[in-house]
């Protein structure tokens, strides 16, 4: 993670060769290109680009005894002379005609370095260097207490993210299953999952941290006394075992990701425990305060009834391996109910199909023999239809269930398929006509959003003519998340996701100081088209787009960061999010240009990309701190998702014209 080139004689095209490659170098944590006396870094647009969109993890960039000083003034925006980044290897600088003025290049170099310093805690070390004041040496050098604790800050948001990174991988056949039985109107299937509240979160994460969280929860919920009303409720856990817990139990089941993490910890011997704690020598530390307090925590709590008491005792490897099992049993548990709640609607589902395929089964004779007797099988005719939707159905909405079976909440075996108990749902549904149509219901609920949000965001006039041409849309992404925050009959505002117009957003000090068309405004004056774009999962080179001149002369094209693509339909596939400004020479003389960009993606909760259409969107996104890593990026939509509404409602669809038919 280390480059250094100190006093290595570089030249400045090899310098300005070395800024372009390690702004590409996600892994590069310190970059030294001091002692290079014949280096003149005045005017680069390279080491601006460096310090603006940096490698998530450089932290340390020394420049010492370098010259900064500038003989020219910048070009103005759009002028020659001007060096082409990033996509074009190109040399030169961003200098051209103009007075003498050092100081717009410090200034310039404050600029870009600004979010990297605050955000990152980036250090720049350029003592000894001539052409920079002493203050911007100060500055750039960035010593303060806030720099350091918002280098620790993101360092650690680097390692979580990189953890949710690969749990998302692995939670790729998960996904596609939610969204498989979403689509016919199922719960999801058991996968890491545990509670109802968070389950969604859960399926798609694999967070075994979510699950301690939500498993913690539901103890201290579970663990209220009744007591009379003018005493204040005290919880399951003291003070003391919560400490226990996120000590050391938490670091413990961490250590066995996946369920065969979770099976190996049902069958672990004490001693491990104790091996757990002596090792973690700091958390047993702790713990061992908790022993010695324990006590007198004990004592000063007037009214603990025997068994609050007694939950304190014992030494600490004993705390630790009851909430070790009781974690494993509550998961175990948490999984049944889901389980058994799956089989109950898959039996529902094919309930709906089977009158869907006989609609005139019921007949009078049978619906009184049915009225007289409930608990009656049915007769063989009807027998034969129900075996045959069986044969016929069931293998489409899910495997059938193996030995051993599962037990519902009253003891009772729960497998799929099951006659006897498709026969009660089929009763059942007899006389819930209104059942039959929620799954038609949600595919036009979905329909409705997505055309309204498109007619609204793209205009009448140019959804009828076909975006789709031209790779562009704005509406479907805002359908999209609306979807996500529950809503089916209204579009919320890309302000409540926190987006922007594309052109709201500040200009970056490299493309103000370098000339280039935005790809946005490329396309709108005919300058450039998007004959592709693609989408392949996220991170490196996750966005592939295809660009042509249309103009009568070159054009250098950006794609600037914060750029959003959206998929053209409801493929409940990931949106990509642009961290990376690219420029690209397009000449018409010339073949379309390939680039392949780098992108996050934005919805935690679907799939990846694997290399469906995707549309270039009016929204742009620049929060500096959560564009920085792929896992803030997920918290910040997801939280978007979870209290879109709470403070204001969606705008209500209402007055589009034309039906809209089933997806």
């Amino acid at each position: 993670g280390r480059a250094d080139f100190r006093g290595v004689g570089l030249t400045d095209s090899e310098c300005r060769f070395l800024l372009r490659c390690a702004a590409k170098v996600p892994g590069l944590r310190a970059l030294s290109l001091s002692d290079n006396p014949a280096v003149r870094l005045g005017g680069s647009v390279q080491l601006l680009s460096l310090l603006e969109e940096p490698p998530p993890l450089l932290q340390a960039l020394k420049l010492q005894n370098l010259d900064f000083r500038v003989s020219v003034a910048p070009a103005p925006a759009g002028t020659a002379g001007v060096e082409p980044a990033c996509v074009e290897p190109a040399s030169g600088d961003a200098s051209g005609g103009g007075v003498a003025d050092e100081s717009w290049y410090e200034a310039a170099m404050l600029e870009a370095s600004a979010d990297a310093r605050r955000c990152y805690g980036m250090k720049i070390d350029a003592r000894g260097s001539v052409g920079l004041s002493a203050q911007a040496l100060d500055t750039l050098a960035n010593d303060a207490p806030e720099a350091a604790a918002a280098a620790k800050e993101f360092a650690e948001l680097v390692e979580l993210s990189s953890a949710q990174e690969a749990a998302y991988l692995d939670a790729q056949a998960a996904i596609e299953g939610l969204w498989a039985d979403h689509a016919l109107g199922l719960p999801p299937r058991p996968c890491l999952v545990a509670g109802a509240d968070r389950a969604a979160a859960l399926l798609v994460t694999g967070d075994l941290s979510e699950l301690l969280a939500l498993f913690l929860e539901a103890s201290q919920r579970s663990g209220h006394k009744k007591k009379p009303k003018m005493r204040r409720k005290k919880t399951k856990y003291s003070k003391e075992k919560v400490l226990i817990f996120d000590k050391l139990v938490r670091p413990f089941i961490l250590g066995r990701r996946g369920i065969e993490g979770l099976d190996l910890i049902a069958a672990s011997p004490p001693d491990e425990v104790a091996e757990f704690v002596r090792v973690n020598k700091i958390e047993m530390a702790a713990s061992d305060e908790v022993d010695q307090s324990a006590t007198s925590a004990n004592d000063s709590d007037e009214g603990e009834d025997d068994e609050e008491a007694s939950n304190d005792n014992g030494t600490t490897e004993d705390q630790m391996w009851k909430f070790v099992i009781d974690f494993s049993i509550w998961y175990n548990e948490q999984d049944r109910k889901r389980e058994e709640a799956r089989i109950v609607t898959l039996h529902k589902v094919l309930a709906s199909r089977f009158h869907k395929a006989n609609p005139t089964i019921f007949s009078q004779e049978l619906a009184a023999q049915v009225v007289a007797n409930p608990k009656a099988p049915p007769p063989e005719a009807v027998s034969e239809k129900i075996r045959g939707i069986i044969d016929a159905e069931a293998p489409e909405l899910g495997p059938a269930s193996t030995e051993p079976f599962i037990n519902d909440s009253q003891g009772k075996t729960c497998r799929f398929p099951d006659e006897k108990r498709l026969w009660f749902y089929i009763k059942d549904l007899k006389n819930n006509q209104i059942q039959h149509e929620t799954e038609k219901m949600a595919r036009v609920g979905r329909s409705r959003l997505r055309e309204y949000s498109r007619v609204v965001h793209d205009g009448i006039d140019a959804v009828r003519a076909g975006l789709e041409s031209a790779k562009r849309g704005s509406g479907m992404l805002l359908a999209h998340f609306s979807y996500l925050a529950g809503q089916l009959t209204g579009v919320f505002e890309p302000t409540d996701f926190g987006l922007k117009k594309m052109g709201e957003q500040k200009q970056s000090t490299v493309t103000r100081l370098q000339k280039g068309v935005p790809l946005h405004d490329a396309i709108a004056s005919g300058k450039a088209r998007i004959l592709v774009a693609q989408g392949h999962g996220f991170g490196r080179k996750a966005l592939h787009l295809t660009l042509e001149a249309t103009s009568p002369g070159p054009v250098t094209v950006v794609v600037p960061k914060g750029a959003i693509f959206q998929h053209k339909g409801w493929v409940h596939k990931q949106n990509l999010l642009v961290i990376s400004t690219v420029r690209a020479l397009l000449d018409p003389a010339a073949p379309p240009k390939r680039i392949e960009i780098d992108a996050h993606c934005m919805n935690l909760s679907c799939g990846c990309s694997h290399g469906e259409n995707m549309e270039l969107t009016d929204w742009c996104f620049e929060e500096p701190k959560m564009i920085s890593t792929q896992g803030q990026v997920w918290e910040w939509f997801q939280g978007k998702f979870k209290n879109a509404g709470k403070n204001k409602s969606p705008t209500p669809i209402k007055g589009i014209p034309g039906d809209y038919e089933e997806e």
